[in-house]
């Protein structure tokens, strides 16, 4: 096995300057939906990206206007869960993603 000094070489002469481990990603925490007393849809949690993506999709998704979609706020204990990959993934994820959102429609909608 190489010692420091010998790696360091290793690496000079490969012409990399610095060598660092990769580290995990942080976890971000999940992102949540929940509707607060004007019938507004409220996002919480997650990673910027996420939620910025989730923001722009659940208008058309959804059937509302743009200003029904707030991006902190009144979360609740009726929250539905979104799974952040499933934002970036393929069919079969944006579908998973639909059916978490159907109930928040559903409640959108109003009584039937």
């Amino acid at each position: 096995m190489a010692t420091e000094a010998q790696r360091a070489m290793m690496l000079s002469a490969m012409g990399i300057v610095v060598y660092r481990l990769r580290a995990a990603s942080p976890v971000a925490e999940p992102l949540r939906l929940s509707l607060d007393r004007q019938s507004r849809v409220c996002i919480e949690g997650g990673d910027d990206e996420s939620a910025q993506r989730l923001h722009a999709l659940l208008p058309s998704a959804l059937g509302i206007a743009c200003e029904r979609v707030l991006r902190a706020g009144g979360v609740d204990d009726t929250a539905i869960a979104v799974d952040q990959f499933a934002l970036r993934g393929d069919p079969a994820a944006k579908r998973a993603l639909w059916q978490s959102l159907k109930p928040l429609a559903r409640r959108l909608r109003g009584p039937a």
